[in-house]
């Protein structure tokens, strides 16, 4: 076979190659068992997130709106508002699954899936999109499943839940390409191309405006003068394409937010220089600032260099590529590593916009890459130059196979033998055991736990009223799967409401002892569930009474029985959108329910907003009850 025949067969087996390695990574870190299963995938956030979408899903099919007022939670809080902004994209996918007629959880989990495989084909499009041969393109591809799978921050994004804004990491890349092509002579299609991209990414994860909207406006500015009047028209029509696109969800946003008290969401990813430094050479400074891996950042630093050779090559040229990936690539670096100094960049976590940082600078570094592969020769540098090479691949390799092989524990390992005891024979730990790190994690999805069924039987059997509950993603599936009403789960929401959860404002349950009656009390507990030790509650045999033991999991019980009536009395019960009351009794019913402006009463009712102290929401009162009557989402705001 000739020299030309090699290259065309090494240009057939690299794509294969990078997709046959996209696969087997896939599928290890995101394991069939996992995937396959009616159940849903429950690392971390992944499991508030498949709540919000089971929920978003069926005020739908009851109601035709994309949101709801939720009783079963938090004393009544809205669902499919402000917290799930960044989850809109899948709640669609998991809608249009469902009526397919997949179970909910299998339908999450294919969502997930999609998500993973589609990286390589995004690192390859935009290449292409960009101009890039096809042998750069592939090299993009490959930077691209490297990056998703061993850069510690992009694997940590669609580890922990916040798979949407990896995806959109490396949707702005393609829309990005789709602009580019358009203002440089694309046809209709890279038109029609741009507005479902532009409009697609945005719903997936509104953050993404602050990726694009810098390069995207840079690209039309400069092409603005010699465009056809058409291709004006398509830029624009991408804009209202994707203002479009948002109309289902967003003015229900925008409406509510004026309503309610929103917290301040600046709790992660708030980096500063000094995480430049230490990203640099593996450290890890703060697990709330850069996630809770280990930092792993070689793939990355292969990118960086390679970026700005590329960028370097383009400017050299007057290469019309040099502007939308500078500016882009600096406005991300500097929000990296400088957001966390303002308060307003904060409320972003800037530290997340790596993920599209990392990714985007993959497309000049793989032209870079490519350039050098082809065209320097060691025997062109010369002694020194093919020394200093040796030396720089001396250093690089070593710490990239390390950085591959950290991330296979356990899959990958090597045990060590103890030393022998000289007097007795018997094998003893070596001497400096003591220093040895702890195992890191696997960094695998997972399964859905077994151990919850048994434990949401437990709380089904002996609980009556609200259920709190430490363990905050078993609480989100309690609130999502079962009937039981729950008090818990993720601690950072960004809505008051929130507040109605102990361990929000005492992560330990170490309340002042005199306020924990009147709290259990005003929000009608009368379960406990904890899994890590919580003294503060549990020896409070004044309040609570061990039921079960389930799963490493305790229940008590409280000795008050709780009422869901401040005032008045009667029997509830509760559903999605609706609370319904009967045998009601008294001259006035104030519900221990937190109050939304949408909420109506019939028949022949009104519902207001009562005053609580402690609670900044409010609770709902009912002037002058009937036996029998229904408060209800109306979807309609006050005027």
């Amino acid at each position: 076979m000739g020299g030309r025949g090699v290259k065309r067969s090494l240009f057939v087996l690299f794509p294969v190659g990078v997709l046959a390695l996209h696969l087997g990574l896939t599928f290890y870190f995101m394991p069939p068992r996992a995937v396959f299963n009616r159940e849903p995938i429950f690392t971390i956030d992944h499991i508030l997130h498949y709540g919000q979408v089971v929920k978003v899903a069926a005020a739908h099919r009851q109601s035709g709106h994309f949101w709801a007022y939720d009783p079963s939670l938090l004393a009544g809080q809205p669902e499919g508002v402000v917290l799930d902004a960044d989850n809109k994209g899948v709640e669609l996918g998991f809608i249009a699954l469902t009526r397919l007629g997949l179970p909910a959880g299998l339908a999450f989990n294919l969502l997930l899936l999609l998500i993973q495989l589609a990286v390589p084909f995004a690192g390859y499009g935009a290449a292409r999109l960009f101009g890039l041969g096809r042998r750069a393109a592939c090299v993009a591809a490959l930077l691209f499943v490297l990056l998703w799978f061993f850069d510690f921050f992009l694997h940590w994004c669609w580890y922990c839940g916040m798979y949407s804004y990896a995806a959109v990491s490396y949707l702005c890349a393609v829309t990005l390409g789709l602009m580019y092509r358009l203002v440089r002579g694309g046809g209709p299609g890279t038109a029609v191309g741009l507005a479902a991209a532009l409009a697609a990414t945005l719903v997936v994860h509104p953050l993404a405006f602050l990726v694009l909207v810098g390069p995207m406006i840079a690209l039309y500015v400069r092409a603005a003068r010699g465009l056809a009047a058409w291709r004006h028209g398509a830029v624009w029509a991408a804009a209202a394409a994707t203002i479009g696109a948002s109309l289902w969800w967003l003015p229900a946003t925008l409406r509510f937010m004026p309503q309610v008290e929103i917290r301040e969401t600046g709790y992660y990813l708030q980096t500063t220089l000094s995480y430049l430094l230490t990203d640099s050479v593996d450290v890890l400074q703060d697990a709330y600032e850069t996630g809770a891996f280990g930092v792993r950042t070689a793939f990355r630093l292969v990118v960086f260099v390679g970026a700005v050779g590329g960028l370097i090559a383009w400017r050299r040229r007057r290469d019309d590529r040099f502007l939308p990936f500078a500016l882009v690539l600096g406005w991300l670096f500097a929000l990296s590593y400088l957001g966390g100094y303002t308060k307003l960049t904060r409320q972003v976590q800037p530290y997340r916009h790596m993920a599209p940082l990392t990714l985007l600078a993959a497309l000049p570094a793989a032209l870079f890459l490519a350039e050098a592969a082809t065209t320097v020769k060691l025997r062109a540098l010369g002694r020194v130059g093919a020394g200093a090479v040796a030396v720089l691949l001396a250093l690089a390799v070593p710490r990239l196979a390390i950085t591959v092989l950290s991330w296979f524990h356990p899959s990958v390992h090597f045990p060590a033998r103890p030393l022998p005891d000289e007097h007795h024979g018997q094998p003893k730990p070596w001497p400096f055991t003591g220093l040895r790190q702890p195992p890191p994690p696997a960094y695998r999805l997972q399964a859905f736990s077994a151990e919850w069924p048994p434990v949401a039987a437990a709380v089904k059997a002996h609980c009556r009223g609200r259920v709190l509950v430490r363990e905050w993603m078993l609480a989100e599936w309690l609130s999502t799967a079962t009937e039981v009403p729950v008090i818990g789960g993720f601690l950072e929401r960004n809505l008051g409401h929130g507040d109605a959860n102990l361990f929000t404002r005492y992560p330990d349950g170490a309340m002042p002892p005199g306020e924990v009656a009147d709290y259990l009390e005003r929000y009608a507990i009368g379960c406990l569930l904890v899994s890590a030790p919580t003294p503060r509650l549990e020896l409070r045999a004044d309040l609570f009474r061990l039921v079960a033991s389930v799963e490493n999991r305790r229940l008590y019980v409280t000795v008050r029985e709780p009422s869901y009536f401040a005032k008045g009395d009667g029997r509830v019960s509760q559903g999605l959108n609706r609370l319904v009351v009967e045998s009601a009794a008294g001259d006035e019913a104030l519900l221990r329910f937190h109050w939304l402006p949408t909420l109506r009463c019939r028949p022949g009712c009104t519902v207001e907003r009562a005053e609580v102290p402690g609670d900044r929401v409010g609770f709902l009162r009912v002037p002058r009850p009937p036996r029998r009557f229904e408060i209800y989402n109306s979807y309609e705001w006050p005027k």
